[in-house]
């Protein structure tokens, strides 16, 4: 299905529905990021070194291998659930900036509310562009990295998998990260959250109404209600974004913890062979079965979701912030 097929289907289900979904995936990331890490940790160096049971490990091992393509699956789906209500979101923003801009055009100024409005429009530009808060956090630099690694080798799956096989493996901090790192299920956007800005919207519509209608003599007080609903607007979009990343940014984190765990699957498994405590023939299948999970199938989805359906979003935000600073410098 392509990406704006699914965007529809999503965003035509409205918040409430795509956010009980959200909550629903993440609940499954849990568990199954569970699984995975119980198997690895737990199952796996029980059966073999302990109780000896190569049969039943096998057996267990085509479940670790379905429990990471469920938690990479419900993941990308998070990602991709999180994108089209930013989306939403970005069309609201671009309704503001719009009323702004047609009010400027229909009535001549009035003293005090152009300045109000161009201050916000330059607050807008700068929420839109900015990230600094987030650039200081050791995960925005590891993801950051592998977004614009994705971009890069968009379309090439498997040159994209070598690359973060390859970074997992040379990069401690990043190791280090994914190992202490655990889905924290808070992190959430709730429907609320995504309409208020919306309510925010219809307000600020309101008061431009009463300011062309009303009388001069309370224009001054509309001014001031104007300015205190556009700080909350500004306010709202920049608290919206930072959580929405931080829901990306937790799919995006879990996806690589899985990756590597398998990777440690894979040196698990070479290293029990070797030690003959596996037998050569039937782990050398279980590798390749392995690889090919990673690869072909989380590593596809994983790189589209990154270079295609992240570059959409991020474009759109990046036209809408420059509208709102070509209107703030034209005030």
């Amino acid at each position: 299905m392509g990406f704006y097929i699914k965007k529809w289907s999503t965003l035509l289900k409205g918040p409430g529905a795509t956010k009980f979904k959200e909550r629903w995936e993440v609940r499954r990331v849990e568990k199954f990021g569970g699984q995975v890490t119980k198997f690895l940790f737990k199952d796996a160096p029980r059966l073999i070194q302990k109780e000896h049971r190569i049969t039943e490990f096998y057996r267990r091992f085509d479940h670790f291998l379905n429990a990471i393509k469920k938690v990479c699956s419900n993941s990308v789906n998070i990602i991709f659930n999180q994108l089209t209500q930013d989306m939403t979101e970005i069309r609201t923003e671009e309704g503001i900036v719009k009323q702004i801009s047609d009010f400027w055009i229909k009535l001549p100024k009035i003293e005090g509310l152009q300045e109000v409005e161009k201050r916000s429009l330059k607050k807008i530009a700068a929420i839109d562009k900015e990230e600094e808060k987030l650039r200081y956090r050791p995960e925005y630099t590891e993801v950051e990295a592998i977004i614009i690694e994705a971009k890069r080798l968009e379309g090439d799956h498997q040159k994209f998998m070598d690359w973060l096989r390859t970074r997992l493996k040379e990069r401690a901090e990043l190791r280090n990260l994914l190992e202490r790192f655990a889905w924290r299920s808070q992190i959430s956007i709730s429907a609320r959250e995504i309409s208020i800005l919306k309510n925010r919207r219809d307000n600020l519509k309101r008061l431009l109404g009463k300011i062309s209608k009303g009388p001069r003599d309370k224009i001054k007080g509309l001014v001031k209600e104007s300015e205190f609903e556009l700080n909350q607007i500004c306010k709202d979009i920049n608290t919206y974004f930072r959580e929405s990343y931080l829901v990306r940014e937790r799919a995006i984190l879990m996806i690589l913890r899985v990756l590597y765990i398998a990777e440690s699957a894979d040196t698990y498994l070479e290293e029990m062979a070797g030690k003959h405590n596996l037998p050569q023939q039937k782990t050398e299948e279980a590798r390749t079965k392995l690889r090919k999970v990673i690869v072909d199938e989380v590593g596809k989805e994983f790189n589209k979701v990154l270079a295609q359906e992240f570059r959409i979003v991020i474009k759109q935000l990046e036209e809408e912030g420059s509208e709102a600073e070509r209107l703030a410098r034209a005030a």
